[in-house]
């Protein structure tokens, strides 16, 4: 678990997003997180690279 303070303003642009994709605020934040993983995961199969971390599967935890 970690906290993450950011700005009012930014938190409201999240939450509105969250609520417009009909999602919690966590799994929001933890899909935006993800995406850049996923990507380095994608060039090094891409490219023949050893994997840098384990595949992970974000559950929901709220």
């Amino acid at each position: 678990m970690i906290t993450v303070r950011v700005p009012d303003s930014l938190h409201e642009e999240l939450l509105a997003e969250a609520r417009k994709e009909g999602v919690s605020l966590n799994q929001l934040c933890l899909t935006k997180l993800a995406r850049p993983l996923d990507w380095y995961r994608q060039k090094d199969a891409r490219e023949g690279n050893a994997i840098r971390t384990e595949p992970q599967r974000f559950a929901q935890s709220d």
